[in-house]
């Protein structure tokens, strides 16, 4: 399935920038303009193709929609709204891959994004994702140092008192 690679980046993305405090919905946007793009691929595909057998099968409405020019407007349409729906859905791409280049290689991570972006028919983006898969990710080790840091700190500001110790009645 096609929408689950950009519903695992977004989830990714999304864990990332959970640990920092951060709320985003990166998975919902991504799955959410790559389906809008599938479906204005499909219903592209199906416009085109009621019109061609329209003209073969000699249909009325075809001649209607012909004669008046319709047709080439709708299709152009329908084509810039598909090319404004993939760079959407691509910028939100680039972002979330951002995010995770920056967390698991801070020092690289422009250098991924812009041959990523650049070099976008070869795939770049799963090689990269491929070659910092076993580097540590910085949020998460930061996340679990700041739990250490707080238990460590509540501890210390609240140290358990032994049973009764302070208790006024026992003398």
């Amino acid at each position: 399935m096609p929408v689950a690679r950009y519903y695992l980046l977004g989830n990714i993305a999304d864990h990332i920038n959970k640990c920092k405090g951060k709320k985003t919905s990166y998975r919902k946007k991504l799955v959410g303009l790559y389906c809008a793009v599938i479906g204005m691929i499909i219903l592209s595909c199906i416009v085109f193709l009621l019109h061609v057998l329209g003209i073969y099968l000699g249909l009325e409405i075809t001649t209607f929609i012909r004669s008046r020019g319709i047709f080439p407007v709708l299709l152009l349409l329908l084509y810039f709204a598909l090319i404004i729906l993939y760079l959407v859905a691509c910028v939100f791409k680039f972002i979330a891959s951002y995010q995770i280049y920056c967390d698991y290689d801070p020092n690289n991570a422009v250098l991924y994004l812009i041959l990523s972006i650049i070099f976008r028919a070869i795939i770049l983006q799963s090689i990269f994702l491929f070659v910092i898969r076993n580097k540590p990710s910085l949020s998460i080790y930061y996340a679990q140092q700041y739990q250490h840091y707080m238990q460590n700190q509540q501890a210390y500001c609240n140290p358990q008192q032994p049973y009764n110790s302070h208790n006024p009645n026992i003398h």
